[in-house]
């Protein structure tokens, strides 16, 4: 088998690309056809290296798969059956990797399979909550509100991620700024000034003497840095991915002073907005914990988790064990509790995510008005002590002199 790049035009007239696979171009024209579509251009694939390589590796943003979940479950409840919806968002999403899914999917789903088993072999692009849910809708032949209710929290998980980012953003520009003025100065201010001192043949203080010293190392290694950079990166993620460093990653984060409880909150809204995502979408709740398990990752929230299910295997209301686990605040297990005897429980788990999102949001602007001006602090106290630093052998060198 083959991949040729195709394009075509639909029934309504609107131009439609993508990439299929097939023996031969006649077999393509054949494809096309039987999806109501009329070839205009059949040639051989040819892959790109540049924005398609760049997609390949960072994969669909959740921007790209929150609009075409809203677009199809806008055409499904419209009454557009599922093959024909496919092929026109496969059209026109503009993330090539989300278009190839779509080529990929559609012919699947033309054969037979259910959305969902064609979404399966792309962890990477669909969650295992994404893909929960699309099963859920299928089974309960409401596909249309299911794929509303996921567009809907991908949307809120992208705002939300925004808040998180828009307010780190001055802080790390500000970071990043300190650490380029402080390189540039160790590797072309300082050695200037280190030549002219050395004309003097006097003793330099030991603040100097230190300054010299970094930058002489910064002057040596720069050239290596880089790798430096790239094996601290490397080695974190591998480090990262093995069952012992995510736990323990996982958990030092929520020791961390100022920071940890803030990522207790964003862990929260995450679990509880999950977890209430599932079971309003109809999941049995041991198979809803299970993911949500997987959401909160391998840390102490994600074993609590698991211990709960274990107790509702029994036959044991969510609740107790949710109010018995001491990691949890006590808001979580008595919103559960209420849930369950009103039958709300999907409802008040939204409402309850709302309430950890606000509160995160809040805390985080809370940190960056606060650490506004102690990086201003740091950055000035940081240039002054260079300055001194730089100009004391001069101080020296007029006493000297008098």
């Amino acid at each position: 088998m083959a991949k040729f790049n195709y394009k075509a035009r639909d029934t309504q007239g609107r131009l439609a690309s993508g990439v299929a696979e097939a023996a031969n171009d006649k077999q393509v024209a054949a494809i096309l056809k039987e999806r109501n579509l009329t070839p205009i251009e059949i040639k051989p694939y040819r892959g790109a290296l540049s924005i398609d390589f760049l997609e390949k590796v960072l994969g669909v943003s959740i921007s790209d798969k929150a609009a075409f979940t809203r677009q199809l479950a806008t055409m499904m409840s419209a009454g557009l059956p599922l093959t024909e919806a496919l092929a026109i968002l496969q059209a026109q999403v503009s993330s090539k990797k989300l278009q190839e899914i779509l080529q990929e999917a559609l012919q699947q789903v033309t054969a037979g399979a259910a959305l969902s088993a064609a979404f399966a072999k792309y962890p990477d692009v669909f969650s295992p909550l994404y893909l929960a849910m699309l099963r859920a809708g299928e089974a309960s032949g409401s596909m249309d509100k299911t794929l509303l209710r996921l567009a809907e929290q991908m949307e809120q998980e992208r705002d939300f991620r925004g808040k998180i980012k828009g307010a780190l953003l001055y802080p790390a520009i500000v970071t990043v700024a300190m650490i380029g003025i402080a390189t540039i100065m160790l590797i072309f201010v300082v050695p200037k000034i280190a030549e002219v001192y050395s004309q003097f043949n006097s003793d330099l203080p030991l603040p100097t003497l230190v300054l010299i010293f970094l930058s002489h190392v910064v002057q040596a290694t720069i050239y290596f840095f880089p790798l430096f950079i790239a094996g601290i990166y490397f080695g974190f993620r591998w480090f990262a991915r093995t069952p012992y460093g995510s736990r323990f990653l996982s958990d030092l984060s929520y020791r961390l002073p100022v920071f940890g409880p803030l990522n207790k909150m964003v862990t929260f809204a995450i679990m509880i907005k999950t977890l209430g995502s599932l079971i309003g979408a109809g999941i049995p709740i041991l198979d809803a914990l299970r993911i949500t398990k997987g959401t909160v990752g391998n840390n102490v929230y994600g074993d609590a988790l698991a211990r709960a299910a274990v107790q509702v295997e029994k036959g044991v209301r969510l609740s107790i064990p949710m109010q018995s686990e001491k990691v949890f605040p006590q808001i979580i297990g008595q919103m559960i509790n209420i849930g369950e005897e009103t039958g709300q429980l999907d409802e008040l788990l939204t409402k309850l995510s709302v309430y950890f999102e606000e509160e995160s949001a809040q805390r985080i602007k809370n940190l960056t008005t606060a650490l506004e001006p102690i990086l201003i602090v740091i950055m000035g106290v940081g240039v002054a002590g260079l300055a001194l630093t730089i100009l004391l052998p001069l101080f020296n060198l007029v006493n000297v002199i008098k």
